[in-house]
């Protein structure tokens, strides 16, 4: 997996928490997650997401992926506050944050991925925690290696690969650099014989493998030890990430959270025949025109199955003359809860059925179609309007 890859791997998490809150959020969960903190726009994200993976490839500079991030923002109706801190998402010290971290990690991640495979593990069992570039204010890197369970060797912060302190060290949990937000530090392999010299290994002692790393659906589970589904943990939980993920009891009467969060890119692939996206929002109910409904019962839960279809012909009778489709992107297909839950408009289709729309940051238009009937999301496609 590249870089690039790794980025778009992630799945869109929308939500207002800070970073603060984000920081609660279980690794693995967070991990698979492509957030920014207080950001509840999944459009804004899915640009960010892409700026990122493009800065990744090579491609463009950060200044330009800087003002595709602001006009997607701005579009987004995302505030900006004028101030020149973090906080502010259109700030550039915010927006190279985004993109120097995301990139940073993904890189790290691929790095991670080479040098603990089989060959690289047995030259190089060990590494060591280096600065690898200037900050203007260092952290006090060897008080937070003591602090994380790590040794010294004549001065020296080196462990080896499969040693823990790696991920208790990272502020994300993760085993790989960069370690913290802006972070100077990286590492520096150690080879086998001086690992054996530092004490870290005996002569014959074969290098520990470390835990493999975390695949994008590896490692989706967490317990949540929470007695009541009211919680204020869970209901977080379920605010971020919406119909990313599901909830079960266990025996003992604490919860599990599963993330759900790459359900469309599975669907899409053939993976999993049947998604259930969630119970139709107030938004979409409220948006439906004069006259029609949702069959009576309760709020109906929303499908898609292996009936849906990506559409690609021109949609002439339900769109208009004035309409063009355009290719569907898997960024499209994953901004598929998002139109269901927060739809710009609603309108008539074919019989019992209604179109949800929603204007994409990139100004064209999503659509999905949607049976009253069957609560069924059978069509989506994506156009522009002709002039």
């Amino acid at each position: 997996m590249t870089p690039s890859d790794r980025i778009l791997s992630k799945a869109l998490a929308a939500s207002g928490m800070d970073s603060a809150q984000w920081a609660g959020v279980q690794a693995a969960l967070r991990d698979r997650a492509f957030f920014s903190a207080r950001i509840n726009d999944a459009r804004a994200l899915a640009v960010m997401r892409e700026e990122c993976a493009r800065i990744a490839r090579g491609e463009g500079d950060a200044s330009d992926a800087r003002a595709r991030i602001r006009e997607a923002l701005s579009r987004a109706g995302v505030a900006d506050d004028g101030t020149a801190g973090v906080r502010n998402p259109y700030a550039r010290a915010r927006l190279d944050l985004v993109l120097k971290h995301n990139v940073q990690s993904a890189r790290g991640y691929a790095a991670y991925v080479a040098q603990t495979a089989p060959g690289p593990l047995a030259a190089a069992p060990a590494q060591e925690l280096v600065r690898v570039r200037r900050s203007r204010v260092p952290r006090r890197w060897a008080e937070r290696w003591e602090a994380a369970g790590g040794s010294f060797f004549e001065g020296r912060m080196v462990a080896l690969k499969a040693d823990g302190v790696w991920t208790r060290l990272s502020r994300f949990g993760v085993p790989w650099p960069p370690f913290d937000f802006n972070s100077g530090m990286g590492v520096r392999p150690v080879r086998r014989g001086e690992a054996v010299r530092l004490g870290l290994l005996a002569e014959d002692q074969p290098a520990p493998a470390p835990p493999p790393p975390p695949g994008f659906n590896d490692d989706l589970e967490a317990d949540i030890n929470v007695p009541r589904t009211d919680d204020p943990l869970l209901v977080g939980l379920r605010d971020t990430f919406g119909d990313q993920i599901t909830e079960s009891r266990n025996p003992d009467g604490t919860h599990r959270i599963r993330w759900e969060g790459s359900l469309m890119r599975d669907f899409a692939a053939g993976k999993i025949p049947r998604v259930r996206m969630g119970k139709a929002s107030d938004a979409l109910l409220s948006k439906l025109p004069a006259g029609m409904s949702f069959p009576p019962g309760g709020t109906p839960t929303l499908t898609v199955d292996s009936s849906f279809r990506v559409h690609t012909a021109p949609h002439r009778e339900a769109t208009g003359s004035n309409r063009r489709d355009l290719p569907l992107r898997d960024a499209d297909l994953e901004l598929l809860p998002t139109l269901l839950r927060e739809p710009g408009a609603v309108r008539p289709g074919r019989g019992n059925a209604v179109l949800v729309s929603l204007d994409i940051l990139d100004g064209s238009t999503l659509e999905a179609c949607v049976s009253l009937d069957a609560a069924h999301v059978d069509t989506v496609y994506r156009y522009e309007t002709i002039p």
